[in-house]
């Protein structure tokens, strides 16, 4: 049985037939992306109504969806060599696959994308790139200390996936200009100097 009593900030809603995810909770009400707000009981009822919509989904979608076959176990992408690909794109030539990946394999061949300190691939934005020194462990706490985040809102997800979406988050915060990337390069600093006291 799935528990629908509790609310956490990402959960998606179903409000009048639309999914709006929770960006906020604060006491008795709950912020939606949308901008409204709403009180937790009613939070509670959308979370519901979300939950029996999409109950006969396939358990194995989450955010990443057709991306997870593409991750390691940590949820981080794998990088894909020139052998790789190859044989990857025959065998979706094969079956018809004509879904995103594709176009990521094209941009992974293109040099869109190098590869970070850290091993990873990285799209070469001053987030990925200061971030790409960082373990993705480290990339949470480094995210969560730039944010100004009590708690990591995306603990249901693997850790790949949370140092995905806190870094999305992160430079949502960047484009909205709600502090400098000063604020990144410090809270990596500090995450490097705690890793080398331990």
């Amino acid at each position: 049985m799935i528990n629908t009593t509790t609310l956490e900030v990402g959960q998606m809603l179903s409000v009048d037939g639309e999914a709006v995810a929770i960006s906020a909770i604060k006491g008795r009400w709950v912020k939606l992306d949308t901008g409204n707000s709403i009180s937790r009981g009613e939070a509670i009822a959308y979370r519901a109504d979300f939950l029996e919509e999409h109950a006969d989904d396939d358990e194995d979608t989450d955010i990443d969806g057709e991306y997870s076959d593409d991750l390691d176990e940590n949820g981080n992408v794998i990088p894909l060599d020139d052998e790789d690909d190859q044989t990857d794109a025959d065998a979706d030539a094969e079956e018809g696959y004509a879904g995103p990946m594709l176009r990521l394999r094209e941009r992974l061949a293109e040099g869109a994308y190098s590869k970070a300190v850290n091993g990873n691939p990285c799209c070469g934005d001053m987030v990925a790139i200061k971030l790409g020194t960082l373990k993705p462990a480290q990339v949470i706490r480094a995210c969560l200390i730039a944010m100004n985040l009590p708690v990591n809102p995306y603990t249901h997800l693997n850790i790949g996936q949370q140092s995905m979406n806190l870094r999305n988050k992160l430079r949502g915060c960047l484009k909205r200009e709600e502090f400098g990337f000063g604020v990144v390069a410090e809270a990596v600093e500090q995450i490097m100097e705690e890793d080398q006291v331990l």
